[in-house]
């Protein structure tokens, strides 16, 4: 984990939105809440996860620790970039989980264009 960082509580959530608006907004664009059962910390992403958030994801996935698991429920949109990120993510043992299908046959379709 990186210097500073903190994971959470167990039991603890830990909301963060992007888009200039505040959590329950309707401005809001993207929503990552984080919560841990102690062992395993979950990044569960809210609404349109698009390319110019992806620093910002990028940046909460790199404050934790693995087994890391992005919960993928309730995105409504993504954009190529934040597809190849999830390859990547995979890649890198993080575990993808409630992905859309469409969703999942985008990151087969990066994943071959990758090899």
């Amino acid at each position: 984990m990186p210097l500073g960082a903190r994971s959470p509580a167990a039991g603890a959530t830990f909301s963060r939105c992007a888009g200039g608006g505040r959590a329950g907004s309707s401005s809001v664009t993207m929503k990552i809440e984080t919560s841990s059962d102690g062992q395993t910390v979950m990044l569960r992403l809210i609404g349109r996860v698009e390319s110019m958030y992806l620093g910002e994801l990028q940046a909460e996935v790199s404050r934790h620790e693995r087994p890391l698991v992005l919960d993928l429920d309730q995105v409504t949109l993504v954009d190529q970039r934040v597809v190849r990120f999830f390859v990547a993510c995979e890649a890198e043992g993080i575990e993808l989980v409630h992905c859309a299908p469409y969703i999942r046959e985008w990151m087969s379709g990066e994943g071959r264009r990758a090899l």
